[in-house]
């Protein structure tokens, strides 16, 4: 089955990096990530970042878009790795599920393409957060590319948020 989709790279070539990493395909400089073209509302440029002192980890900041502030999250961080505070300019893909608006930074965008779809082998989809991917899509040269599932990335990073409310509420309380 051929799925539309956005590939990008989710953060830098990391220096040293192991060559066999699981969490995406074996290719030149970063690795790669899909997502499915249907989950994404559009491709932006991130404006000023706002950063939220209390936001856990992979919540960069906020962002104005169209009036209304639109949570960052970071999808290096996401997936464990090191990244640079978001600037002004980066690339975004900005995703809407279930109510909730979100931009998912991330480093580059590679292309747009139609690319047949297949299960994600299992040690790939282990080595990702859980939930985060159970597709891949086939790129250029058999690469597997997994196949971000947003919802489910939604769905965590409103789960931190929640902990990271609790923890200060608790802290506050305690003053």
């Amino acid at each position: 089955m051929l799925r539309n989709v956005v590939l990008f790279q989710a953060c830098a070539a990391r220096p040293g990096a192991p060559e066999d990493a699981p969490e995406a395909a074996h290719v030149e400089g970063p690795p790669l990530l899909a997502a499915d073209l249907r989950a994404i509302r559009e491709i932006a440029t991130l404006g000023f970042v706002t950063f939220v002192p209390t936001a856990p980890t992979p919540i960069s900041g906020v962002v104005q878009l169209r009036g209304a502030l639109v949570p960052v999250v970071d999808l290096a961080a996401v997936l464990g790795a090191s990244s640079e505070p978001p600037q002004q300019g980066a690339p975004a893909l900005i995703v809407e599920r279930e109510q909730t608006l979100a931009a998912f930074r991330i480093h580059a965008l590679v292309n747009v393409a139609s690319l047949p779809a297949t299960e994600l082998p299992s040690a790939v989809a282990r080595a990702l957060p859980a939930g985060l991917a159970r597709e891949a899509v086939v790129a250029d040269g058999g690469a597997l590319v997994p196949l971000l599932e947003f919802a489910s990335l939604l769905r965590h990073c409103a789960q931190l948020v929640a902990t990271a409310a609790r923890a200060t509420d608790a802290v506050q309380g305690a003053t």
